[in-house]
């Protein structure tokens, strides 16, 4: 079974489900031309996940 490292989630305290690698996503888009070359790759990771935490930390996922 194949182990995924996980990012501690600086809101929460604790683990978070988000892989150690999502904003190696983001950049692989941003070489590829589809994202801005100025874009602030960490303010999009906590935009895009921050509704998730916010919905995990209240119950309701």
């Amino acid at each position: 079974m194949a182990t995924r490292s996980v990012r501690v989630c600086p809101v929460a305290g604790g683990a978070s489900a988000m892989p150690a690698d999502s904003s190696a996503v983001l950049e692989r888009a941003r070489e590829r031309g589809e994202i801005r070359k100025v874009a602030d790759l960490e303010a999009a990771v906590s935009a895009l996940l921050g509704p998730f935490s916010a919905d995990y930390m209240a119950g309701r996922g």
